[in-house]
């Protein structure tokens, strides 16, 4: 049984960039190299958008100390059950990569 987003994945056109915009390819360790100061760095939309995921990853951890865990939806235990194995290793050489994804 394949999952349902299969056909999603074969027929999706637009590759979508991580750190699209202002940020392109770089880490922040590339900024840092390249002569940016931290000062700047922890300016940039890319230190935003971490800073950001970070806060709700806290933000969800107290959340469920305070209300308990959120179950896992179907497809979360079909990832996690292996089922989109496929899809993962084929989105990597999809987006271009030169790297296999691994379970």
């Amino acid at each position: 049984l394949k999952p349902r987003s299969d056909l999603w994945f074969k027929n999706q056109m637009e590759v979508m960039e991580p750190w699209s915009g202002d940020v392109g390819g770089n880490t922040i360790r590339h900024m840092l190299v390249n002569g940016m100061s931290a000062k700047e760095v922890a300016g940039t939309r890319q230190v935003e958008k971490l800073v950001e995921i970070y806060a709700l990853i806290f933000e969800a951890t107290e959340w469920e100390k305070a209300n308990g865990s959120i179950g896992l939806s179907n497809v979360e235990r079909s990832v996690m059950a292996g089922n989109y194995n496929n899809q993962f290793k084929r989105a990597p050489k999809d987006w271009g990569a030169e790297w296999d994804w691994r379970p």
